[in-house]
């Protein structure tokens, strides 16, 4: 299993669920906590937002890769020139980005585990309602249990390849998805653990949404399923929850 750093975001969690203005002054408002990906097109680097806004900064102009996955909080002044038009003929708004907080790894969807077996150094987590889907990205907000010495805990997202998608009775494609959360297993001191905290962790979903865009479709549907909990008595684990997403192809 691959191991990464898990971004926590301790320093937001009192604003983390706010998606609208924090404060608004005539035409000027300041926007918090909104999932954006970078995109680079014909040596011009925007930044696309949940609901296919684009936006434009220049403390972003470059240095910065096609992709890249950041939590923005930032000024939007209507009453400049940039946005007298509200960005229809250019295609954005030109804003100034007061926090970027990086979003990363990536975390890439690989070939299924076992689903029945639960592994070593394995949690339990809990699903957030809010997600995002920009660029073919998956922003999805979690909760499980930390250490409170270090935060390296890192996620697997997988699927039976060979057997998805399954299609009900809507004629609808649906991606069995499974996303699971270890503990760093290369340390071994014993801590107190925290209570739940909240995470933001992204999702390439690229290779599927291709696939769906190929054959005609204009949506991907995924079925994520997550540990809710484990047999006491063996390593096995008892019981899934799950939630289903429509997501937009991009």
């Amino acid at each position: 299993m691959k191991k990464y750093t898990l971004f926590c975001i301790y320093s937001l969690l009192s604003v983390i669920l706010i998606t609208s203005c924090l404060g608004d002054s005539g035409h000027s408002i300041t926007v918090a906590n909104q999932p954006g990906v970078v995109i680079v097109s014909n040596n011009e680097t925007k930044i696309q937002l949940k609901d296919s806004t684009f936006i434009y900064s220049s403390s972003f102009a470059s240095g910065y890769d096609n992709g890249d996955c950041f939590i923005f909080t930032y000024d939007l002044d209507y009453n400049t020139p940039e946005n007298s038009d509200s960005g229809k003929q250019k295609g954005y708004y030109t804003v100034t980005i007061k926090q970027a907080q990086p979003i990363s790894p990536l975390y890439p969807l690989e070939a299924g585990l076992d689903t029945a077996q639960a592994y070593q150094n394995e949690r339990m987590l809990t699903l957030e309602q809010r997600h995002a889907f920009i660029y073919n990205r998956l922003f999805l907000y979690t909760k499980h249990k930390v250490d409170s010495f270090q935060l390296q805990n890192f996620f697997e997202l997988t699927y039976n390849k060979p057997n998805e998608p399954k299609v009900d009775e809507s004629n609808r494609r649906i991606y069995n998805l499974y996303l699971r959360v270890f503990k760093n297993t290369s340390v071994t001191e014993e801590r107190v653990s925290n209570p739940e905290s909240l995470f933001i962790n992204t999702f390439d979903l690229q290779e599927i949404a291709d696939k769906e865009k190929s054959l005609g479709k204009d949506s991907l549907y995924i079925n994520l399923h997550y540990v809710s909990s484990f047999s006491n008595n063996t390593p096995t684990v008892s019981s899934w929850g799950e939630s289903l997403y429509g997501l937009s192809i991009q």
